[in-house]
């Protein structure tokens, strides 16, 4: 079993850009590759991703992590497309 199926580059799309993200995130879905941002507007790197579904039992098909290294913030989230 793959502990990371994606590292770095593109995170692609799917419905994890469907909803809008928690306070003190906003989505830019202006360019090709959708990117998370701070409130302040630094945006998020895409770290890496793994399917969810082999932690618990019908997990997410993924789940996400960004970092902005600035203020240190990370943030994960899912998709479940």
């Amino acid at each position: 079993m793959d502990v990371v199926d994606l590292l770095g580059g593109d995170p692609g799309g799917g419905d994890w850009t469907a909803f809008p993200p928690p306070a003190g995130l906003t989505l830019d879905t202006d360019d090709a590759v959708p990117i998370p941002r701070l409130d302040r507007g630094r945006p998020c790197t895409f770290v890496a991703a793994t399917a969810g579904y082999p932690w618990p039992h019908e997990g997410a098909d993924a789940i996400l992590l960004f970092f902005e290294p600035h203020t240190r913030t990370a943030a994960l989230t899912y998709d479940w497309s």
